[in-house]
C-alpha cells in the first residue's frame, strides 16, 4: 500500500474505522468529509481517479471500490463487515448470558412470592432462550467463540 494512503488513513483513523463497520464515505459527518475530501484529492494526485467521468454519488462508489482493491482493508470489506458482525453478536450473547445470571440472582432475593414466582418464569424462558440461541449459532457458525474479537 502506498505510504500516501496509509498516511491518510492513520489522520483518518476514526472515520476509517466507521467505513469498517458499514458507514458511507458519504455520510454528512466533518469527519467523513474530511477522510473523503483527503481520499479523492489523493487519487486525483496519483492520476488514477478519472475525475471527469464520475459525477455525483458514483465518485464515493469508485473511491471506496479503489480503497478495496488498493488492500486497504486487508481483507474484502465484506470479510471485515461480517466479522464485525460476529463480533458484536458474541459481546451481545455474553451480555445475554450475563443478564441471566444478574436475574437469577434477583429472583433468588425477591422477597414477594408472587413477584419472585413471576420474575423465576422470565428468567427461565430467557435462559431457554439463550440456550436455543446457543445451539443455532453452534449450528450455523460453528466456530463463532473461537474468531477474533
Amino acid at each position: 500500500m502506498d505510504k500516501g494512503l496509509v498516511k491518510i488513513i492513520k489522520k483518518h483513523a476514526s472515520a476509517y474505522q466507521k467505513l469498517l463497520r458499514g458507514a458511507g464515505l458519504d455520510q454528512n459527518t466533518s469527519v467523513m468529509n474530511m477522510f473523503y475530501e483527503d481520499l479523492v484529492e489523493y487519487y486525483m494526485n496519483t492520476g488514477d481517479m478519472p475525475y471527469t467521468k464520475l459525477k455525483g454519488r458514483a465518485v464515493y462508489a469508485w473511491v471506496k471500490n479503489q480503497l478495496e482493491k488498493d488492500g486497504v482493508f486487508g481483507e474484502s470489506l465484506d470479510d471485515a463487515r461480517a466479522e464485525d458482525s460476529m463480533r458484536v453478536l458474541r459481546g451481545t450473547f455474553y451480555g445475554i448470558e450475563d443478564g441471566n445470571d444478574r436475574l437469577k440472582n434477583l429472583v433468588k432475593n425477591t422477597r414477594d412470592h408472587a413477584a419472585g414466582q413471576k420474575m423465576k418464569k422470565f428468567w427461565q424462558a430467557s435462559v431457554v432462550l439463550t440456550k436455543k440461541l446457543e445451539k443455532h449459532l453452534h449450528k450455523n457458525y460453528p466456530d463463532w467463540e473461537k474468531r477474533n474479537g
